[in-house]
């Protein structure tokens, strides 16, 4: 039981400590804990001796322009700290858990190859600023995103270490669920990083940002999420609001989508392609890949025609007499 309720600021950083000795980096985590930290730490009671009902649901109440999705993940990390408190035999009212039903209900908004087109053009033909690197920089990164499929924020981590600009392999380090791969880049894609690297890079070492900003320190994701708005406007493409898109992130979706369908008219074996797609993106399993198959059959409807030859004989026909 808790002397009081201050006490719990430490049990707090216990918990972290232990999530890191486990292997996770914990660090957008770390930054909820701290929310939560504050929360107790100003709690207007503080002769009480546990984390009670109201204390808990008090800071897992949906706040201002926060998202359904944001609230479930925040609500998510405290269930976990609550289980490792009780655990450890402290009493913790355990936090009802808040499912996104919305955002499973989301459809990726997948680029055509002409509006991707339309894009570049419109990326390659941006006013160049004294103050800023962007019309430069952003050519670059969005082909990176279209080209390997990279989430932004895997290119933003990228540094001109991680780029082998001879052989085109790309070092993906500590991403998502803190896997690290390695994807390749096509010879167009190598030869256009050639160029930005010499051009714009050359008095940088081999420990900086690939993709900085312009004092050289790591470019933010929500400054190029708002410059993609405009971007789509200047190439003429709507953008239908929040949630609902195209966001930055489509473009992973478009590289998916459009990847799937050229395997598959190059002859690849769907059930070959799929894994191969999966350890390139660095899904933790081929379950997160399959929703590409049935996206990319919902817009080329002529994929079906192939996967119904690769299973045409394998079901037997039955005859009506």
């Amino acid at each position: 039981m808790y002397s009081n309720i201050t006490d719990t600021y430490f049990l707090i950083d216990d918990f972290v400590i232990y999530k890191r000795t486990l292997g996770y980096k914990y660090d957008s985590e770390y930054r909820v804990i701290n929310t939560f930290k504050r929360h107790v730490l100003e709690a207007p009671n503080k002769n009480i001796t546990t984390l009670n009902k109201q204390l808990i649901d008090g800071w897992c109440e949906l706040r201002i322009s926060e998202s359904r999705k944001s609230q479930s993940n925040r609500i998510c990390i405290l269930r976990q700290l609550a289980i490792y408190l009780t655990n450890k035999g402290y009493s913790i009212h355990m936090p009802r858990s808040i499912y996104n039903y919305v955002n499973k209900a989301f459809v990726p908004y997948i680029f055509t190859i002409a509006e991707m087109d339309q894009i570049f053009k419109t990326l390659d033909n941006l006013p160049n600023y004294a103050w800023s690197n962007s019309s430069t920089l952003y050519p670059v990164l969005f082909r990176m995103l279209y080209g390997c499929g990279l989430r932004i924020g895997e290119a933003l981590e990228l540094r001109i270490e991680d780029i082998n600009l001879k052989t085109g392999v790309v070092i993906i380090r500590n991403s998502k669920n803190d896997k690290s791969r390695l994807v390749m880049m096509s010879e167009s894609l190598k030869k256009i990083c050639i160029n930005y690297k010499n051009k714009n890079l050359s008095n940088s070492t081999t420990g900086d940002f690939f993709f900085p900003n312009k004092i050289g320190k790591k470019r933010g994701g929500s400054q190029i999420s708002s410059y993609f708005k405009e971007i789509l406007w200047k190439s003429g493409i709507t953008y239908s609001g929040r949630n609902k898109g195209p966001r930055v992130h489509d473009i992973r979706h478009t590289f998916c989508c459009h990847t799937l369908k050229r395997m598959l008219d190059n002859g690849t074996d769907m059930y070959c392609s799929l894994p191969i797609l999966s350890t390139y993106l660095g899904h933790s399993g081929i379950k997160a890949t399959e929703k590409y198959l049935r996206l990319t059959q919902s817009i080329f409807p002529e994929i079906n025609l192939k996967i119904n030859g690769y299973t045409s004989n394998i079901y037997p026909e039955v005859y009506h007499e």
